[in-house]
C-alpha cells in the first residue's frame, strides 16, 4: 500500500516503540506498570468530569485509541502471579506512563486510519515526503457523529428532567459528607481506606439510580432476558453497584484529600481489591448464589482470555483488569465511562446464541415505546408485525403501523434496531451498508405494494373497515435505534422518512403542544434530516517526529 507509507511509517515506528518501551519488565514491573496506566486514565477521565463530556473529546479520544494498544502489548497472564505490590506514583513513572500512551495513541489512530482508507472512508493525499492530508470520500460524511450528539441530547434532556430529584438527594449531601469524614483515613501513608456505612451507601446507589435513568444503551433488552440463564436485569444490577460504589469512592477520595494534604489523587483513584471480597458484598447486595455472582462479575474483567477481542481500535476500556491471582484493579474510568459497552461486548462474546435470540425480541419492545408516544384515542396502533404477501408470495412487512382517524393518515413503519457495539470499524461499515440496503428494499417494496393493490386489499391486512384506508395518505418511515442514516454520497430519497430514534423523540416533543399528525412528522423529520445541516470542518492534525498527517474533517463517528 504505497500511499499509505507516512501513516504506515508512523504506526511501525511507535509500534516498535511501544514494545521497545515494555521490554524487559519483569512481572512485578508489568503489573506495576499497568497500575499507572490505569491510575493515568482515570485522572484524564477525572478531568473531562470536572469540565463536562460536551468538550472532553480530545480526552475520550485518547483513551479510546490508545488503551487497546496499551494493553495489547502490556498485559501478560497473572492469574498465577500471587499479590501485587501497592507502591505511590513518582514524577518519573507518570511522566514514564504519559509518554507510553502518547505512542499508544498515535500507533491506535494510524491503525484506524489504516482501516478507514482500506474500506473506502478515507481517501488519502500525499503532500511530500513528510506530510499528508487525509478526507472522507463520501460527500455526506460524519452523519453518525450528527446522530450520536442527538442521543447525547436525549441523556441531557432526560438528566434536566430529574433536576428535582436531584436536588433533593443533593440536599443531604452536606450531612453525608460530614458522616464520611469521620468513616476515612489515611492508609499506609500514601492511601485510603474507609469503614461501610449503610446509609452512605444507599444515599450513592441513589445517585446511581438516577444517572443511570439518563443512559440510553442500557435497555437494548428486556429485564427478563437471560445470558446464560441469569436475568438481564441481575446484569444491570450488578452495574448499579458497581457505579454507585465508583462514585462514593471519588467523594472519600475527595474528602481525604482535604483531610491529609500529602495525599495525591493519582494515588487513590483506582483501586486495588481483594476478588473473594467484592464478590462475596456483590453477592449479598444482589441475593444470588456465588456461582450466578461470579458469572456476573467476570463479565465486568479484564483478563488474558479477552485480550484479544479488545484488541480493535475504540474498545471500551475495562471496568476491572484482573492483576493478580487474587486482585482485580479496579479502574474509575472504566466504571463510568463506557462501562455498559464493555458490558454488551462480553455479554455477546460469552453468549452469542442467547444474544442473537434476545435482539429478535427488540422490534416488540421498539414498537411499544413508539406507540407510547401515539396512545391517545385518535390513534389506532398494531401490537404486532403484519406481513404482506401476494399469491403465496412474501412481499415485505410492516414491523410497526399507526393511523389517525382524524386525518385518515397512516404512517407503514420499518423499525430498525441494531447492536450499538461494534467488535472493529469494518463491522461498523458492514452494519451501514446492512442498514441501506435492506432498509431502501422495504421501502422499494412497500411503496411498489401500495401503488399496485387497491384500497381494499390494504384494508385487508390491516383488519379495518376499507373507508379508513386512503393510499394518498399513506406514509412510509424508516426509524433506527441508535442509526436513522449514514454517511454516504446518496442521500435516502424523499419517498420515506429516515429518522434516529433519539432525534425521533427530540421532533416530537418539540411539537407536542401544536398536535403531531404523520404527515407532518413526515415532513419535520425530513427538513430535520442530518443530510439538510451542515457540518463544521475542524482539521485535526497529529505530529510525530518529521511526519504529519492531517484529517481535514471532523473525526470519524466521534460525538
Amino acid at each position: 500500500m504505497e500511499n499509505l507509507t507516512i501513516i504506515k511509517k508512523i504506526k511501525d515506528h511507535a509500534l516498535n516503540r511501544v514494545k521497545k518501551y515494555i521490554a524487559g519488565l519483569s512481572i512485578r514491573q508489568q503489573q506495576l506498570f499497568i497500575n499507572e496506566v490505569v491510575r493515568y486514565y482515570d485522572q484524564i477521565y477525572d478531568s473531562v468530569l470536572l469540565k463536562g463530556v460536551r468538550d472532553s473529546d480530545r480526552e475520550l479520544n485518547f483513551i479510546d485509541f490508545s488503551f487497546p494498544i496499551a494493553f495489547r502489548y502490556l498485559y501478560k497472564e497473572y492469574n498465577n502471579i500471587e499479590r501485587f505490590p501497592l507502591i505511590p506514583s513518582t514524577p518519573q513513572t507518570i511522566q514514564s506512563v504519559k509518554t507510553f500512551l502518547n505512542i499508544c495513541f498515535k500507533a491506535g489512530l494510524m491503525e484506524s486510519y489504516e482501516e478507514l482508507l482500506r474500506i473506502g472512508v478515507l481517501k488519502y493525499e500525499h503532500i511530500d515526503e513528510k506530510n499528508a492530508h487525509l478526507s472522507y470520500v463520501s460527500k455526506h460524511y460524519s452523519i453518525e457523529r450528527y446522530e450520536k450528539i442527538k442521543t447525547v441530547n436525549y441523556s441531557h434532556t432526560i438528566l434536566n428532567s430529574l433536576g428535582d430529584e436531584y436536588f433533593r438527594a443533593f440536599t443531604q449531601l452536606p450531612r453525608i459528607v460530614k458522616k464520611m469524614e469521620r468513616l476515612v483515613y489515611t492508609w499506609n501513608y500514601n492511601f485510603i481506606a474507609y469503614d461501610a456505612d449503610l446509609e452512605v451507601d444507599q444515599f450513592f446507589i441513589l445517585n446511581a439510580q438516577l444517572d443511570f435513568a439518563q443512559a440510553t444503551e442500557w435497555d437494548g433488552f428486556s429485564q427478563t432476558s437471560r445470558f446464560g440463564n441469569i436475568e438481564y436485569q441481575y446484569f444491570l444490577d450488578a452495574l448499579l453497584v458497581i457505579e454507585s460504589i465508583s462514585i462514593k469512592h471519588l467523594q472519600f477520595v475527595e474528602i481525604a484529600m482535604k483531610k491529609d494534604s500529602s495525599l495525591e489523587k493519582v494515588n487513590i483513584l483506582p483501586l486495588v481489591l481483594d476478588y473473594d471480597v467484592f464478590l462475596d458484598s456483590l453477592t449479598d447486595f444482589l441475593d444470588i448464589s456465588t456461582e450466578i455472582g461470579e458469572k456476573i462479575l467476570d463479565t465486568f474483567i479484564f483478563d488474558t482470555e479477552k485480550k484479544e477481542y479488545y484488541s480493535h481500535i475504540g474498545a471500551p476500556s475495562p471496568l476491572f483488569t484482573r492483576i493478580s491471582s487474587t486482585q482485580l484493579l479496579r479502574s474509575f474510568a472504566g466504571c463510568i465511562y463506557r462501562p455498559i459497552d464493555f458490558m454488551f461486548s462480553e455479554l455477546k462474546r460469552k453468549y452469542p446464541k442467547d444474544w442473537d435470540r434476545n435482539t429478535r425480541d427488540r422490534e416488540q419492545l421498539f414498537r411499544n415505546e413508539l406507540y407510547n408516544y401515539f396512545d391517545n384515542d385518535r390513534f389506532i396502533t398494531f401490537n404486532k408485525g403484519i406481513d404482506i404477501y401476494e399469491n403465496g408470495r412474501n412481499i415485505t412487512d410492516i414491523d410497526a403501523c399507526i393511523l389517525d382517524k382524524e386525518t385518515q393518515e397512516i404512517a407503514f413503519i420499518q423499525l430498525k434496531w441494531q447492536d450499538s457495539i461494534y467488535e472493529s470499524t469494518r463491522s461498523l461499515i458492514s452494519k451501514r451498508k446492512n442498514y441501506i440496503e435492506k432498509a431502501t428494499k422495504w421501502v422499494n417494496d412497500i411503496e411498489q405494494w401500495v401503488n399496485n393493490v387497491p384500497e381494499k386489499r390494504i384494508a385487508d391486512f390491516l383488519q379495518l373497515s376499507p373507508q379508513l384506508i386512503n393510499k394518498d395518505k399513506i406514509k412510509f418511515f424508516v426509524i433506527g435505534r441508535h442509526n436513522g442514516n449514514f454517511s454516504g454520497d446518496e442521500m435516502p430519497r424523499d419517498n420515506a422518512a429516515w429518522c434516529q430514534w433519539y432525534n425521533l423523540i427530540e421532533i416530537i416533543g418539540k411539537h407536542e403542544k401544536e398536535g403531531i399528525t404523520i404527515s407532518k412528522l413526515f415532513d419535520l423529520i425530513q427538513k430535520e434530516s442530518p443530510f439538510n445541516k451542515k457540518n463544521e470542518i475542524k482539521n485535526s492534525k497529529v505530529t510525530y517526529g518529521n511526519y504529519s498527517v492531517e484529517l481535514i474533517s471532523p473525526t470519524y463517528n466521534q460525538a
